[in-house]
C-alpha cells in the first residue's frame, strides 16, 4: 500500500507569464515598486511582475495518490509439476484540484508636475485601482480510478532433449469514467504463447492475442492477433561449442499481427446528440427561423463499422556475446531490424 498527499503554495501568476513579462519588459523601462506598495508601471508597459508575485493572489494544489497492490503466486507442483500460477491485483486513485484567489493589485504611473514653487516633481498617478477577491475560486480537478488484474498460468515441461514451456496470461483493465460523452475504459487481453526448444538450438514459438477493448462494439469488440517465430542458438552447435572468441550466437525471426486502438475517447459507435434550450435548433412555421425553444440536433454520426487497426510486423535479427574472458565483457548487438510489411501482407491475403 502506497500513498502521497501533497500541498503547494505559490503565486497564481504561472511559469509562462512570469517569463513573459521578464523578456518582454525592459529592465529600464520603469521603477519596479515605490515604497512599500506602491507599484508602477508606465503607458507602455502596463504590467508589472513585481505586484503580480506579491498581490496579484495565490495558488494551492492539493494531490492525494494511493496505490493498493496485492500478488499471490501458487505452485502446484505437488499435483502437476512444473504448473504454476502467478497473479496481481491493483487499485489506484488519484485526486487532484486547486484553490485559487486572483486579485487585482493596484498600479501606479509616475508623472512630472510642477510644485508650487515651479520646480520639476514626480507624483504617483492611479493607473488600475487594487481589486481583492473575496471568494476562493476551485479548478483544476480531476479524479481517477483505475483497476487492473492480471496474472499467468504457467508449464514447463523439461524431457530428455527438448524442453516445452507453455503460458496463458490475462489482464484487466478498468477506468471509470465521470465524462457522460466518453465510455469507461475497459480492456481484456488473453495471451496464449508457447515454445519448443530441441537440444536448446532450436526454438520454435507461437502466440496467440486475445483482445477486447470498450471503444467498439458488437464483433468488432474483441479481435484475434497471431504471431510465429523461429531461433537458432548456433553457438550450442558443436562446430561453435568451443569457440573462443564467440561466446552466444543466436539468430531469431518472427511474423504477425499487431493491433492497435484509435486514438479518441468518445462512443464513435453511437449516435450523439447536442442541443438543448435556446440552442436556435428548432425552426417553427414556414419562415426559416430559429426559435429559441428546446431542441436537439445530431453532432455525430454513429459508425458500426470502427474496428482495431491492424497491420502485419516481421522481425529478424541476431545476438552476439563475444569475448566472455576478456577484463570487461564486451556485448555487441549486431542487427536488430523490425519493419512493417504492409506490401507483404496484401500480397499473403491474395494468396
Amino acid at each position: 500500500m502506497y500513498g502521497k498527499f501533497g500541498e503547494n503554495n505559490r503565486p497564481i501568476i504561472g511559469a509562462d507569464a512570469m517569463f513573459l513579462n521578464i523578456t518582454a519588459t525592459p529592465a529600464n523601462a520603469f521603477p519596479l515598486k515605490v515604497g512599500d506598495s506602491a507599484y508602477i508601471v508606465s503607458n507602455d508597459f502596463d504590467t508589472n511582475l513585481l505586484a503580480e508575485l506579491e498581490n496579484g493572489g495565490s495558488r494551492t494544489d492539493y494531490t492525494a495518490n494511493m496505490v493498493f497492490d496485492i500478488g499471490l503466486d501458487f505452485d502446484f507442483k505437488d499435483i502437476v509439476p512444473g504448473l504454476k500460477y502467478d497473479t496481481y491485483l491493483m487499485m489506484r486513485t488519484f485526486n487532484t484540484h486547486s484553490l485559487i484567489t486572483d486579485n487585482q493589485p493596484g498600479l501606479y504611473t509616475l508623472e512630472n508636475l510642477q510644485d508650487i514653487a515651479g520646480q520639476d516633481s514626480l507624483a504617483l498617478k492611479i493607473y488600475k485601482n487594487e481589486v481583492l477577491d473575496l471568494d476562493i475560486g476551485r479548478t483544476n480537478q480531476n479524479n481517477q480510478r483505475d483497476f487492473t488484474y492480471a496474472g499467468n498460468i504457467s508449464y514447463i515441461k523439461q524431457m530428455t532433449q527438448s524442453t516445452l514451456t507453455l503460458n496463458l496470461n490475462h489482464l484487466l483493465y478498468y477506468a471509470p469514467n465521470r465524462t457522460a460523452t466518453q465510455p469507461d475504459n475497459r480492456n481484456l487481453t488473453f495471451n496464449l504463447n508457447g515454445s519448443f526448444a530441441l537440444q536448446n538450438k532450436y526454438i520454435l514459438f507461437a502466440n496467440l492475442n486475445s483482445s477486447s477493448s470498450s471503444k467498439f462494439i458488437g464483433t468488432n469488440r474483441t479481435n484475434f492477433f497471431p504471431t510465429m517465430g523461429f531461433a537458432w542458438v548456433a553457438s550450442n552447435e558443436d562446430f561453435l561449442k568451443d569457440n573462443k572468441s564467440i561466446d552466444f550466437l543466436k539468430f531469431r525471426t518472427s511474423f504477425g499481427q499487431i493491433g492497435t486502438e484509435y486514438t479518441a475517447s468518445t462512443f464513435l459507435y453511437l449516435d450523439t446528440w447536442a442541443g438543448g434550450r435556446n440552442n436556435g435548433t428548432t425552426f417553427l412555421g414556414t419562415a426559416n427561423i430559429a426559435q429559441n425553444k428546446f431542441g436537439y440536433s445530431l453532432s455525430t454520426t454513429a459508425n458500426e463499422a470502427v474496428d482495431w487497426i491492424v497491420y502485419n510486423q516481421m522481425f529478424a535479427g541476431f545476438e552476439l556475446n563475444m569475448f566472455k574472458n576478456s577484463i570487461s565483457a564486451l556485448t555487441i548487438l549486431i542487427f536488430k531490424l523490425k519493419i512493417k510489411l504492409q506490401k507483404l501482407a496484401n500480397y499473403m491475403q491474395m494468396l
